[in-house]
């Protein structure tokens, strides 16, 4: 982040003070083989966490989530989320700009 950065969560910082660098602790998650079952699965627009408000203010969480998500996964859960997405029920990852 850049050096007047606010000391608080990447989320709650606008997205122009956040620099590649910040990606790092990401990319050692990688290494250590923490990032399980996320390749396994196609890229979407929203899911579990997003219809239920879970951002990244809650890192354990939203994992612990996604990785139900991933293990319980359908073509109509994966509808259903959609669907409450469209219809407002959630918010997901914010960041402000």
């Amino acid at each position: 982040m850049k050096l007047d950065t606010a000391s608080v969560a990447s989320h709650l910082v606008p997205s122009s003070s956040v620099t590649k660098l910040d990606e790092l602790p990401q990319l050692w998650n990688v290494f250590k083989g923490e990032m399980r079952n996320v390749l396994d699965v196609r890229p979407g627009i929203t899911g579990l966490a997003q219809v239920n408000e879970i951002d990244m203010s809650t890192l354990e969480l939203l994992a612990e989530t996604d990785a139900k998500m991933i293990c319980q996964m359908s073509e109509k859960k994966y509808f259903m989320f959609i669907l409450q997405t469209i219809t407002g029920k959630g918010s997901g990852d914010r960041v402000i700009n």
